[in-house]
């Protein structure tokens, strides 16, 4: 069978068929069932679910000039040839012509209930004829029709409906494709939960999959009538759109006591994108390159405002142990707010290219407990890399662990922080601003001692009296006692640093003194102290600096690579015929050249031990604004360059790195020359690297 378009209206079309029963009477088995039309008031919330659904949709394509054509296309259809798979389980029931007539027209608004006239399907539910088939089919089944059993399957199939959607709401692949992923999704799998309705659908069709099978089969006859087949393309993203904001501001309980309420910003943002798609479809030029930027900025506002995942309830508290462990009803909300979004900024835009999907930040709340343990499953992993999530985060007490979950990480993550008050001999004498954190890793159930990506890890300080912010640094303890200075970058009262391997971290005051640096006192002596304090250069020999000394380009790899935190011990290049993996500076050099921050003196060679000039260093520096903090090029390379009078003599490769430098202050003339193949001092680099690391 080739699969054509055919599930998604499908499986709205179930959820709206059976909504429309509210206020009408149907006899079943001799007994009256009048839900009344206030059934707000009634128990069952599955059919209060469906009935707030079925107001969204009909107030999303009432009027909808797509989809109003699609039900113009679908009015030349022979329908009792079209719904004939799923008319052929009851074809033995011996209906009469006007049950059997009854029955299409019921087939006919299940498939087709989100173009159907809902008016018309109304008023057959109430007719004599439906009332008798029903009775006809309660009597050949043996199975009591109830509205609520039906209303509990179809609000389950509504919910994986919309899981579905979340990965491709842009269809990529194709629409047929798209809505086939759908089909699979929400009709091939288990309909337990909703027993009655189970039954009934066991009962005449065996399985799910005859079931799941005739509903597509019944669409692919739909779709191949003169003309549907180009107005359901058509009609699509608006009932994909539709279909996403009637569900989003919809939140659920369960798997733990996690109830979230909608989140505010997501709805604004979802009527501002339903207001911007006229005034798109209608502007042009810049009005309405502006309003895409709108609908784009409004989109991913909203979103990283619902990406804060509020998971507090869900710690459980054992003595001084506290543990969670996230599941898939933890994250449900947050996935309904990325899906609607995602496809709502698609209708408003045509596309959902910008859409960007942030770290995904579970927020444990303030935990006394000394021993803190998460963990988050494969499974709720895999439903996140499927919505395009690239990273969590787990955020207790002030800090956060920011995490990868692809590689080695999709298998499943336990991670695990021990806390305490760091002593005068964890810090070797420094004054600690933090606590005393110990972390621990499981991948798959397996702990690790190294991971091939970084983990990033912001640190919670106190403001301590006498303190020197820019002197702070994580610090690692080692096995034997000493303390590994660890850098780290300080934004208000934490500091952020990566890690490729865990050990006990405090973060500490770090004092770094030298006693030859008086003569460029003036102009570094700061810069030295403070990078010195972070680990980023050290001094040749006890209290000696050498300022004066000129810097190798292996020297300022290392520097550099250190500054920015993206050290990795492992890293390896082959790269360069020079730089073998036993030399000190390998594994910066790598870094650097993986990071697109260096390129060699030629193809095939780095000169490591040479002296790098001011021009080198500040297109290494360019390389590294742009690679590691997302700086942009300058517009212009001449004009950046234009206040220095020797800008002739820069390496034409070289003038562009220069620029950017020059642009941010980093780097700096003298007397109006940039002097750009002078060689650079120790402390000119420190300055420079000093600058770097202050740039945004």
């Amino acid at each position: 069978m080739k699969l054509r378009k055919k599930a998604l209206a499908g499986f709205v079309a179930t959820s709206l068929a059976v909504t429309s029963l509210a206020g009408v009477s149907i006899t079943a088995n001799g007994a009256t069932v009048n839900l009344g039309v206030n059934v707000a008031s009634a128990a069952d919330a599955n059919l209060q679910k469906l009935i707030e659904l079925q107001k969204k949709l009909n107030s999303s394509l009432a009027t909808n000039a797509n989809v109003l054509a699609l039900k113009v296309a679908l009015s030349g259809v022979d329908h009792e040839d079209a719904v004939a798979p799923l008319y052929a389980p009851f074809s033995s029931l011996g209906l009469t012509d006007e049950e059997k007539s009854a029955l299409i027209g019921l087939l006919k608004g299940i498939v087709l209930a989100p173009v159907d006239n809902e008016a018309e399907f109304i008023e057959l539910l109430q007719t004599t004829e439906v009332k008798s088939l029903i009775g006809e089919i309660e009597r050949d089944s043996g199975i009591d029709i109830t509205v609520e059993d039906f209303a509990a399957l179809f609000v389950a199939l509504n919910d994986k409906a919309y899981s579905a959607l979340i990965s491709n709401p842009t269809y990529a692949g194709g629409k047929t494709a798209f809505v086939e992923s759908i089909a699979e999704a929400v009709l091939g799998g288990d309909t337990s939960g909703a027993q009655k309705a189970s039954d009934l659908i066991e009962h005449y069709f065996t399985s799910n999959a005859n079931f799941k099978s005739a509903v597509l089969d019944t669409f692919e006859n739909y779709m191949a009538a003169p003309g549907v087949k180009d107005a359901f393309d058509a009609a699509l993203p608006s009932i994909v759109g539709a279909f996403a904001s009637a569900n989003a501001p919809v939140y659920g309980g369960g798997g733990g006591g996690v109830v979230q309420a909608g989140n505010t910003d997501v709805a604004k943002a979802l009527e501002t994108l339903a207001g911007l798609k006229d005034k798109i479809a209608k502007a042009t030029g810049d009005e309405k390159a502006a309003l895409i930027k709108q609908a784009i900025d409004t989109a991913n506002a909203a979103l990283a405002s619902a990406a804060n995942v509020d998971v507090s309830k869900l710690v459980a508290i054992s003595g001084d142990q506290a543990s969670i462990k996230i599941d898939a009803a933890a994250i449900a909300s947050f996935l309904k707010d990325l899906a609607a979004l995602k496809a709502a900024l698609a209708a408003a835009v045509g596309n959902a290219d910008g859409f960007v999907v942030p770290t995904l930040t579970f927020n444990l709340g303030t935990v006394a407990q000394a021993s803190i343990a998460v963990s988050l499953p494969a499974d709720v992993i895999a439903q996140l890399t499927t919505a395009g999530v690239a990273k969590v985060a787990f955020a207790v007490n002030g800090l956060t662990a920011t995490l990868p979950i692809s590689g080695d990480f999709a298998k499943g993550i336990d991670f695990k922080l021990n806390h305490k008050a760091a002593t005068s001999a964890e810090t070797g004498g420094r004054k600690a601003v933090s606590e005393l954190y110990d972390f621990s890793l499981a991948l798959g159930g397996e702990a690790v001692t190294k991971f091939n990506q970084p983990i990033f890890i912001k640190f919670p300080f106190q403001t301590v009296a006498g303190v020197d912010q820019e002197k702070l640094t994580v610090a690692r303890v080692e096995s034997n006692g000493t303390l590994k200075v660890q850098g780290g970058d300080v934004v208000g009262n934490t500091i952020t640093d990566n890690f490729r391997h865990f050990s006990p971290y405090v973060v500490v005051e770090n004092k770094v003194s030298f006693n030859d640096i008086s003569s460029v006192q003036a102009w570094a002596g700061r810069q030295i102290e403070v990078i010195a304090a972070k680990g980023v250069v050290e001094g040749k020999a006890a209290g000696k600096f050498a300022p004066q000394d000129k810097i190798t380009r292996a020297e300022f790899a290392k520097i550099l690579v250190t500054a920015l935190n993206i050290e990795n011990d492992d890293a390896t290049t082959d790269k360069f015929t020079d730089v073998r993996p036993g030399d000190w500076y390998a594994p910066y050099v790598a870094v650097a050249a993986e990071e697109g921050i260096i390129n060699g003196r030629t193809a095939t060679t780095f000169a490591p031990t040479a002296t790098i000039s001011r021009a080198e260093m500040s297109t290494m520096i360019a390389r590294a604004l742009k690679s590691v903090k997302g700086v942009e090029d300058v517009a212009n390379a001449e004009a950046a360059l234009a206040s220095f009078s020797d800008a002739g003599q820069i390496i034409p490769s070289l003038k562009e790195g220069v620029a950017l430098a020059a642009s941010k202050n980093i780097v700096i003339g003298t007397d109006g020359k940039f002097k750009p193949n002078d060689n650079a001092t120790r402390a000119e680099a420190a300055v420079i690297v000093y600058r770097t690391i202050n740039t945004k």
